[in-house]
């Protein structure tokens, strides 16, 4: 994401999830390895107010991370 929104957005995304005593979720790999179909989604909601296709997309992420988390930690240890 060139533009730096979706940085912002997956921020803000961790830090509600924080703040709401949540276990905050890791989607910017999903994101980024979908970035395509992120943008088409997103293009829909704010262009045309078509919710559908960002909802599906950010329920594919999360559950997609969900079971990807494993692997995301093994190949992206912490310091």
């Amino acid at each position: 994401m060139s533009d730096g929104y979706g940085r912002v957005g997956r921020l803000l995304i961790l830090l509600m999830t924080a703040a709401s005593d949540h276990t905050p979720l890791i989607l910017s790999p999903y994101i980024e390895a979908n970035a395509g179909r992120y943008v088409e989604a997103l293009k829909s909601a704010q262009q045309r107010l078509e919710w559908a296709e960002i909802i599906g997309f950010m329920a594919d992420a999360i559950t997609g991370m969900g079971r990807d988390l494993p692997l995301y930690r093994l190949s992206n240890p912490e310091p």
